[in-house]
């Protein structure tokens, strides 16, 4: 009887020690499975994709058409319209070259910004489309 209540204080200490080393072992249990989880999350991220198409066409809420952009033989245009359905603004490609057109309500070209054969060239024009200012002239 005596032996086993000296044996307490022994068996007390080594229950400690498995005790410690079971909370170790828990921890790094955990730290490793969480480090898994990251890496199938990380591994786990969409891959990059590539949508292709000739023309795409941006809507708003009432789906009325607000934007296009398309390809045409000389290159890609992107057009732009108002809320009444008008286009307002074009950037394209051309066969003189690219080309910024800027348009009023009524459909009628206000302004150009475009490379000509090379050459710079910004264009204005009145309500009837006639030319205001050109540079070059």
């Amino acid at each position: 009887m005596n032996r086993i209540i000296s044996d307490l204080p022994d068996l007390a200490q080594r229950v400690e020690k498995l005790e410690k080393a079971n909370r170790r072992l828990k921890l790094a249990g955990v730290l490793a499975l969480a480090l898994v989880g990251c890496s199938l999350l990380l591994g786990a991220a969409s891959p990059k994709r590539t949508v292709e198409a000739e023309e795409f066409i941006l809507r708003d809420a009432n789906g009325e058409v607000r934007a296009i952009l398309h390809m045409k033989p000389n290159g890609p245009g992107l057009l732009f319209y108002d809320a009444n359905g008008e286009s307002r603004v074009a950037l394209a490609v051309t066969r003189l070259g690219p080309m910024l057109a800027l348009f009023d309500a009524n459909r009628k070209t206000r302004a150009l910004l475009g490379i000509n054969e090379n050459e710079p060239r910004l264009v204005f024009f009145d309500a009837n489309e006639k030319l205001i200012f050109s540079v070059p002239p």
